[in-house]
């Protein structure tokens, strides 16, 4: 049996800290896909 799940994630990274947001994006990412995850689409919202 499949089951079928979705992982919103929404965040604000701090412009000071983007070496520290691409270490966690680096550490991370793997997870889902490792586990047959893809990635549907990557969002930038201007405001």
């Amino acid at each position: 049996m499949a089951d079928d799940a979705t992982l919103v994630v929404a965040a604000t990274p701090n412009p000071n800290g983007m070496s520290s947001v691409q270490e966690y994006l680096n550490g991370v990412m793997p997870l889902p896909m490792g586990a047959g995850g893809e990635l549907v689409s990557g969002s930038r919202l201007a405001r």
